[in-house]
């Protein structure tokens, strides 16, 4: 599976000759990404300055994210929209032992007292405080003190190496090469004024472009070619939907400090375009001191945050908002800072954080915040109009941060990236030089970050083109800025974009040589998608003012995927995640709105060009009316419809994790909980999240590290006395039964299921915690028609007689398949510790049951082969729900009245005591391509 980085990352891989140095078995791991610009190196760093070194660990898994992510991520996937927990993507990634007892006792054999090393609660790294001749010996550096025109002063090393036996242990040390280091002066520390702010600014870059012209007129939709407004955008993408789950969904716009929104802007702009949202907020979370400062005012300051706000509100009123404010006045902050506010493991102790790019917390300067570790879950859609040269950063660096947003993605977040205003060049036009380094005489193309990465959904901008209306074609956006795009130079070509870019190779080649991009056609290509980005009406700083930039069309693709998850949400699914392997399957072949004309010019080109199907331009432009009805309603979370469509899946009760405990008292969900006790559903039936696996037949071959389903715990007490409606109490049951539903709704559903021939799958665990008693029947799956017969059942314990015989039967301990008429088809004995998986198929035209059985990761095999079941009704009157259930019958109490002793329904003798089932692997499937036997394995015999 092709993951991060196409070329052998430097952090990993490097030279493997041994560099001469102090310890000759040392190795160059990495070394400085560019040569910083305007920088002078002016003395050595003093051997006794203290520096914070953390030692990022390799993490385990890495090479599998990718697939992991295609499969919650891709409609084809059986396991679409069943998002992993943190709990699970944490454990999936933490380092091995090995790798942590391999750097450790380097270090300690370095000379480093083991009380002085710390290992991160997500064991992804080591640290410890050592001076700087310490570190100098240890990893074969020499650092130096960098002087900026300004009087500023850096620190940094050109390279550093390791021993060969941890290079694999580890991904990158910091501080070492990755420039924009402090120089540590413990007893000078001073507050930085607002107007030294200026950390961050020479790699971030972000914030819409202005042409300075002032509306003059009322906009109209007659003017969207010189003036885009909310109207216009709702008639560019047919967007015409009210939010009604908005207590369930999330939407965060990203900010970084000092750029900040003014209220009176936005009800500025409220007033005019949107009345009812005067004097409407974003819900502030502040990220490491995060402020939505109004000490410094304007279109610099302002107009990112403004901008982002006035739209995404508008779009999707009346939703709230989360406003992911990041970085005090002091230190500033970049991407891992919110990262880490989303994710406390990837905090700077815990996770991600460079010294070089993020503002750094706890932050010991007058005025500086503690660190935002974990202080939110990931909101479903996070939009960030920000970005930085792919030059810029070590490829390290970008291949720790990709992975955060892919284990984002896998956590169902979408994560949109605007893909820069400068075409194919960098930051401020400036391009890349021979030795791919930033250069003002470069002229190779300079792509961006982090929307090279596979796992963020990276938007370009497109225009209504000057002369024209919401109903023509639009054009890649050509006015005041060129939409960014690209190749990456770091990140292979994702699977999910394979066919779409090498597309575009073959059929549109450009007419650039590998001197000016990364022409080999294995690498990422970017953008995805895009939307419109010139001439928005924006108020910022009491004015109003035309906006043009990619920072316009991610907050409002950003809107329309937060759209689609609330219908969504309020149909009971999940936010639809990680948009990308969707958007390029064949599923949304129909949904293209193909852009023809611009370009995005630079480094003296007139950069790529604007062609049918996905270019790097604008990527792939949708008719966005098609892409919400398929996010929305095709790409089913539960896999009813999507496993249908791929899988031939009638129906799935493979409860996937975003379904709790509660649900099922609402009968929301696969499972209808009617049939039971007195007592709420979540007094018998449990949902065990991962506290327990569910069977592997059918996650196995997938992920084996993480399961698919939950377990369902089914149990029966002395409550559980079930009262039908208009009939007397079933004294002589103790029962709890789940019956095969779609939110509740069954009846329609046993109409599709039972038809033809169909396939019903379950597998069953004993819980030793709540072992059955043997001498009673147990009804634990079947469909029973109206008249309360069973077309097929499943039995466990000794068969209800009167009057009783020798208790218990000899095959009690044994899973007995019975038909229509209580004929035995196969039996096996019910063991513990492990998983028995049966599935059933009916042939509904002809009357006839199979038996297939396995247990475990074992594949299905036919136990018996296709017999008559003549006693079963044909046609409606055969037909029933399909129960998973926990029917316990009596034994026939002597002091009964003979009648009383064969009405087992309402008398007998029960104990009472708790006993309990586990099921998984349960779902109900078409037979016309055969019968599914385990993971991705079908087959007839």
């Amino acid at each position: 599976m092709r993951l991060l980085i196409l070329l052998s990352l430097v952090a990993l891989v490097a030279v493997a000759t041994a560099m001469p140095s102090r310890r000759s078995n040392l190795v160059l791991h990495e070394k400085r990404a560019m040569e910083p610009v305007d920088w002078v190196q002016s003395r050595k760093l003093e051997p006794d300055a203290v520096l914070p070194m953390r030692f990022g660990l390799t993490q385990n898994n890495l090479h599998r994210i990718e697939e992991m992510l295609l499969s919650v991520s891709h409609p084809s996937s059986p396991s679409y929209g069943k998002h992993f927990s943190p709990a699970d993507v944490v454990d999936i990634f933490a380092p091995s032992d090995e790798t942590i007892a391999a750097v450790t006792n380097w270090l300690v054999e370095s000379g480093i007292a083991k009380e002085r090393l710390r290992l991160s609660a997500s064991k992804g790294w080591i640290e410890v405080n050592a001076t700087t001749a310490e570190v100098e010996d240890l990893i074969d550096a020499e650092y130096h003190v960098y002087t900026h025109p300004s009087g500023a002063q850096q620190i940094s090393c050109h390279s550093y190496s390791v021993p060969e036996h941890v290079r694999d242990h580890i991904d990158l040390i910091q501080p070492t090469v990755h420039f924009l280091h402090r120089v540590p002066q413990p007893n000078q520390i001073q507050k930085r004024s607002l107007g030294d702010f200026g950390k961050l600014e020479a790699a971030i870059h972000g914030g819409p472009k202005t042409n300075g012209k002032k509306v003059t007129i009322t906009p109209s939709l007659e003017h969207c070619d010189e003036m885009i407004t909310l109207d216009c955008l709702r008639a560019l993408y047919s967007i015409d939907y009210t939010p009604q789950a908005t207590d369930k969904n999330t939407f965060g716009i990203l900010e970084l400090t000092p750029q900040a929104f003014l209220q009176s802007d936005l009800d500025m702009f409220f007033a005019n375009f949107s009345p009812s949202q005067v004097g409407t907020s974003p819900i502030l979370v502040s990220i490491d001191g995060g402020v939505a400062q109004t000490e410094q005012q304007g279109f610099n300051f302002n107009g990112e945050s403004d901008l982002d706000l006035e739209y995404a509100f508008g779009l999707t009123n009346p939703q709230p908002i989360l406003l992911l404010q990041a970085g005090d006045l002091v230190e500033g902050a970049s991407f891992n800072n919110w990262l880490d506010a989303v994710d406390g493991s990837y905090c700077t102790f815990e996770g991600g954080d460079d010294p070089t790019q993020d503002g750094i917390y706890p932050d010991p300067l007058p005025g500086g915040f503690d660190e935002s570790c974990g202080i939110i879950a990931p909101p479903f859609v996070v939009s960030a109009s920000y970005g930085q040269d792919e030059g810029s950063v070590t490829e390290a660096y970008a291949a720790r941060q990709c992975a955060e947003y892919g284990k984002l993605g896998m956590l169902g977040t979408t994560v949109l990236y605007s893909s820069g205003d400068d075409g194919v060049a960098g930051n401020g036009g400036v391009c890349l030089g021979p030795d791919g380094t930033p250069s003002r005489r470069g002229t190779r193309f300079s792509p961006d970050f982090p929307v090279t990465c596979p796992f963020v959904t990276a938007v370009g901008a497109t225009q209504v083109n000057p002369g024209s209306t919401v109903n023509d074609p639009e054009g890649a956006c050509e006015q005041v800025i060129f939409s960014g795009g690209g190749f990456s130079n770091f990140f292979a070509l994702p699977d999910y974009q394979a066919t779409a870019v090498t597309s575009f190779l073959t059929n549109h080649p450009p007419p650039f040589t590998s001197a000016q991009f990364n022409n080999s056609g294995t690498v990422r290509g970017f953008p995805d998608i895009s939307a419109n980005g010139a001439n928005y009406v924006v108020a910022v700083a009491g004015e109003f003012v035309l906006v043009f930039g990619t920072s316009c069309s991610a907050p409002v693709v950003g809107s329309m995927i937060t759209l689609i998850n609330d219908a969504r949400l309020a149909a009971g699914k999940g936010p639809v995640g990680f948009i990308n392997p969707a958007l390029y399957s064949d599923a949304f072949a129909d949904s293209f709105h193909d852009i023809t004309t611009g370009g995005n010019q630079g480094c003296g080109t007139p950069g790529f060009t604007a062609t049918e199907g996905w270019d790097p331009v604008t990527g792939l432009v949708f008719s966005w009316s098609n892409v919400m009805l398929h996010l929305a309603g095709l790409l089913h979370l539960a896999g009813i419809l999507v496993s249908c469509l791929a899988s031939s899946v009638i129906w799935d009760g493979r409860v996937p994790f975003n379904v709790t405990d509660a649900d099922l008292n609402t009968s929301t969900g696969p499972y209808l909980t009617v049939v039971k006790g007195s007592e709420n559903a979540t007094h018998y039936c449990h949902l065990l999240g991962h506290s327990k696996s569910p069977t592997p037949l059918w996650n196995e071959g997938l992920i084996p590290l993480v399961p698919q389903e939950q377990v369902i715990s089914v149990t029966i007490d002395n409550s559980s006395i079930f009262i039908p409606g208009g009939g007397p109490p079933q004294f002589g049951f103790r029962r709890t039964d789940l019956i095969a539903a779609v939110n509740g709704e069954h009846t329609e559903l046993i109409s599709r299921m039972e038809q033809n021939t169909t396939v019903f799958h379950f597998s069953i665990q004993k819980d030793d915690l709540r072992p059955l008693n043997y001498s009673h029947e147990y009804q634990i799956v079947f469909i029973e028609p109206n008249d309360g017969s069973h077309v097929f059942g499943i039995q466990l314990g000794s068969a209800f007689t009167d009057p009783t015989g020798p208790l218990p039967a000899t095959n009690a301990h044994s899973f007995k398949v019975l038909d229509h008429a209580l004929n035995m088809l196969f039996s096996t004995p019910f063991t513990s510790n492990a998983w028995h998986n049966f599935a059933v198929e009916v042939d509904w035209n002809n009357r006839t049951l199979a038996v297939w059985y396995s247990q475990n990761a074992e594949l299905l095999r036919l136990v018996k082969e296709m017999t008559p079941n003549p006693t079963s009704a044909a046609g409606p009157n055969g037909q029933g729900d399909f129960h998973i259930a926990l029917l316990k019958l009596p034994i026939v109490d002597p002091a009964d009245s003979p009648a009383d002793q064969g009405d087992v329904v309402h008398h007998g003798i029960q104990e009472g005591t708790t006993e309990g089932l586990f099921y998984s692997g349960v779902f109900v499937e078409s037979a016309l391509k055969g019968i599914s036997r385990g993971f991705q394995v079908r087959g007839h015999a």
